[in-house]
């Protein structure tokens, strides 16, 4: 029988998460469903682990690859599943029992083209912080574009593809630009704006793991130059197909500047191309954003200091903590 949900769950390296993350998926309350694991030419066991639990389970299927990266791990799991509606979740990522369930309720109760869940930070010290505290409702029900406003504001859910579920048709033909890092949002950028309608759910059925060895922990700092390279993609889409997001994506930008030139300060190495760049970005999009009112405080606070010049706003960045927001 063709299963209601396929998870897909690109493999890299992950030898020490990944059995948590399989686990908390074959005890959902939701039974329906099939696990497509994309091993993305892992050196270690990773490629092994997924053998095993195929062996023990047959709704796991399991794709062994040559690396090429967590996008065309994606693409290969959404052309090998069969089920009509698609989630992803990252190998070092685990969810509650009740994951599956609570994103195909937003769908069926709400006729809606995606459902979305909250998600805890989990830190090394095992503690748990709720990324989202809106407890207002059960599920907020918004258009795809007012969603993905509220998204780049950084009010209604998170920009990576996990903890949300997709009808199958919605992410089969989604391309996105190539990008080293970002491409999840990327992806889920151009899902939103397909999608007429998306339930977002206020319980947190997705544990986010915060670990050194995850990509946004990288110190190979120059990746992060992506960030902008998206960000800028998506502010220009955004101008001349949606100038309705234009406000949020200039946000976006900004934020992603003062992130990025905080990390490429710590570098070893030397960038002046790429700090020249952000400087003239964050120079053009400051006093829009000091001014929008949907913005983070955080981040309008940084605008401000940053019209005394970036060497304040480095100051203030070294003294007193970081302006880094949830990418």
């Amino acid at each position: 029988m063709t299963p209601v949900i396929s998870v897909i769950i690109p493999v890299y390296n992950v030898e020490k998460f990944l059995a948590k993350c399989i686990d908390s998926l074959l005890y959902q309350t939701f039974p329906d469903f099939e696990i497509i694991l994309v091993n993305d030419g892992s050196a270690d066991s990773s490629g092994k682990i997924c053998d095993e639990y195929a062996k023990k389970d047959e709704r796991i299927i399991v794709i062994h690859k040559e690396n090429a990266g967590v996008v065309a791990a994606r693409n290969d799991g959404i052309k090998a599943s069969a089920g009509r509606y698609i989630t992803f979740i990252d190998s070092d990522d685990y969810a509650t029992e009740d994951y599956l369930q609570t994103l195909l309720d937003g769908i069926k109760k709400h006729n809606a083209d995606i459902s979305t869940c909250n998600q805890f930070l989990e830190f090394q010290d095992g503690s748990h912080e709720e990324l989202f505290k809106n407890k207002k409702k059960d599920y907020i029900v918004l258009s795809g574009m007012k969603s993905l406003s509220e998204l780049l504001y950084g009010r209604i859910c998170s920009g990576f593809c996990g903890c949300k579920l997709y009808k199958r048709e919605l992410v089969e033909d989604i391309k996105v630009p190539h990008f080293v890092m970002g491409e999840d949002s990327a992806f889920v950028y151009e899902a939103f704006v397909k999608a007429d309608k998306i339930a977002h759910a206020q319980k947190c059925c997705y544990y986010y793991v915060q670990h050194p060895a995850s990509a946004t922990h990288t110190t190979d700092y120059i990746k992060f130059y992506d960030y902008i390279k998206k960000s800028e993609y998506y502010y220009n889409f955004a101008k001349e197909k949606h100038p309705e997001l234009v406000g949020g994506m200039s946000i976006k930008l900004i934020e992603n500047c003062f992130y990025v030139y905080m990390k490429l300060r710590k570098s070893d190495q030397n960038y002046p191309e790429e700090m020249k760049h952000i400087e003239k970005l964050i120079h053009r999009h400051k006093l829009l954003s000091l001014f929008n009112l949907k913005a983070k405080f955080r981040t309008r606070a940084a605008c401000g200091l940053s019209l005394g010049g970036l060497k304040l706003l480095c100051f203030i960045y070294d003294k007193f903590g970081n302006f880094e927001v949830f990418l």
